[in-house]
Parts: C-alpha cells; sequence; structure tokens
C-alpha cells in the first residue's frame, strides 16, 4: 500500500515503521524516477558530433531521430563560417544566427575551431554560442 505521507515534489513513498510496504510501490517511484531523468536528460541535451560543409551549409548528420524541440550541437567546424551560411540537419535547413537574432559576420568561427549551436528544431534557427 502506498504511503500516506509522499514526498512533496515527486510523490515518493514515505513510510512509516508500521506501513506495509510493497514490490509495487517501490517499482511505481522507481518509473517516477526514471522518467524524471529522462526529462531532465532531454532538456539538457548537448550532442558533439561530426559536420562537413557544402555549398553553403554546414552539414550535421548522426544526431538521434528523436529530437528534443531545443538541443544543443557541438563540433569542430570542417570550414571557415562565411556570412549566410546555414546549417542542415537531416532534411531541415535552418539560419545560423546570434543570440541577438542577428545573421553572425563572416568569420564567426574559423575552420577547426570547436562550435557549439543552440538549435531550436521546431522554429528552424541555430544560435551560436560565444564561448
Amino acid at each position: 500500500m502506498p504511503t500516506e505521507t509522499p514526498t512533496n515534489f515527486a510523490k515518493l513513498n514515505q513510510w512509516q515503521q508500521d506501513d506495509a510496504i510493497k514490490m509495487e510501490d517501490f517499482n511505481q517511484d522507481n518509473l517516477k524516477i526514471d522518467q524524471a531523468m529522462a526529462d531532465i536528460s532531454a532538456q539538457n541535451s548537448v550532442y558533439t558530433i561530426a559536420a562537413d560543409y557544402s555549398s553553403g551549409f554546414f552539414i550535421i548528420s548522426g544526431l538521434p531521430e528523436n529530437l528534443p524541440d531545443i538541443f544543443t550541437v557541438r563540433f569542430t567546424a570542417p570550414a571557415d563560417y562565411f556570412k549566410g551560411d546555414r546549417l542542415r540537419i537531416g532534411e531541415q535547413e535552418m539560419d545560423i544566427l546570434t543570440t541577438a537574432m542577428q545573421v553572425p559576420s563572416a568569420n564567426a568561427f574559423l575552420a577547426g575551431t570547436v562550435v557549439s549551436l543552440d538549435v531550436s528544431y521546431i522554429n528552424k534557427q541555430a544560435f551560436l554560442r560565444r564561448r
């Protein structure tokens, strides 16, 4: 039987000495914890991947199929950035912008440097993180 005094936030069981404890209560708590960890992981998704460059596009591949709406990609730039270059993830093409919603200036990053982009997949935008 679940406890009558669960924890405040996650509502995990918190038994008293005379409570009847059942395995199913532990299993339900474990599922709650597992789901919370999965949610946190999805919110903090950072993918370190390889990138290619072709015809004005930095091309990202090798990402999981079920991407969260917002995530970060980190890669070593295969080429210098030129003003107006874009990002392609699978079939999705998106603009590369500064956090001020501006197109970065030429040479915003150079070949061989580590680049981090915060991606809003549904808005088709990638924001250049400054280090």
